[in-house]
């Protein structure tokens, strides 16, 4: 069973496909399992910087410091951030959490990658065709996961000033389930996984806890991000 074929998994899909191409790099083949992520990140105008304790409040500060931006701070600035986004028309700036595991912290740039490619491109893009306007601004906060839920990634805030049209909380849901995916598919390939699962059932079994220790570290991602993955895909 593949993944299903749907106008938002067709987006996911080509959204990595361009990442890819944008970087020179093809997106066939399982040898290479840990995802070049750096690579895809610096075919992009986006700038990644690790900030320690990461809050709404610590990111506009460190963005007023190192991109001159004043970000306003509203409602509670110091809700702890796994990740913060903020892009324009000029490019952006993806913040982490430093204190977050490096498994962690690649999931989050990989979720902020597919947010700022999948959704804030495009509206970027659209305002400046349609209104001329290089003011266009986004960002978005990242939640921590709820570790009691089993969650891969926590709930995200988006801000779009000057959108082309306001966004619901239906957008939302679907952005973030979008961005989710793109940052699984990047960081664990569906042809990779299932070659991988086919090899290491044949050594350890249809177990998928066995099977997720064993790939969490072949993807360098957690296993609680590959067990959802292999979920998703009906594997094992």
């Amino acid at each position: 069973m593949s993944e299903t074929a749907t106008p938002s998994a067709d987006n996911v899909a080509m959204a990595i496909a361009a990442a890819y191409a944008a970087a020179g790099l093809k997106t066939e083949g399982t040898e290479v399992t840990i995802s070049p992520l750096r690579l895809l990140i610096a075919a992009q105008p986006l700038v990644v910087n690790e900030v320690s304790c990461l809050t709404r409040h610590t990111a506009a500060t460190y963005l007023a410091a190192r991109a001159g931006r004043d970000m306003v701070t509203s409602g509670d600035s110091t809700v702890s951030l796994a990740g913060f986004l903020y892009a324009n028309t000029a490019g952006g700036w993806i913040l982490v959490n430093q204190g977050d595991p490096l498994v962690r912290r690649r999931f989050t740039v990989a979720h902020e990658l597919g947010h700022f490619l999948l959704h804030f491109m495009p509206l970027i893009e659209a305002g400046s065709a349609n209104r001329g306007d290089d003011n266009l601004e986004f960002d978005e906060e990242l939640a921590p996961p709820d570790d009691s839920t089993h969650a891969v990634a926590g709930v995200g805030r988006i801000t779009i000033d000057y959108a082309a049209k306001p966004i619901d909380s239906t957008d939302v849901e679907r952005f973030e389930d979008e961005a989710n995916r793109f940052a699984a598919g990047v960081l664990m390939p569906e042809k990779t996984c299932r070659a991988l699962t086919n090899r290491y059932t044949d050594l350890c079994g249809a177990r998928r806890e066995v099977l997720a220790r064993r790939l969490a570290s072949e993807f360098l991602v957690s296993q609680q991000a590959i067990r959802r993955r292999l979920a998703d895909l009906g594997l094992p």
